[in-house]
């Protein structure tokens, strides 16, 4: 079993299509290294936001 964090624009609709970009962390890390948590923000998430 794996594990994976799904992030969905604040205005995700269903309906529409959105661009995927899938970001694997290599064999150093787990799910949270890029990316953080939901709760835990990453400096590298940030800038994927803005």
């Amino acid at each position: 079993m794996k594990r994976a964090i799904v992030y969905l624009p604040a205005d995700y609709d269903s309906q529409k299509k959105y661009n995927v970009l899938y970001l694997m962390h290599g064999g150093w890390g787990n799910e949270t290294t890029t990316l953080g948590t939901p709760t835990a923000s990453t400096e590298f998430r940030v800038l994927l936001t803005i």
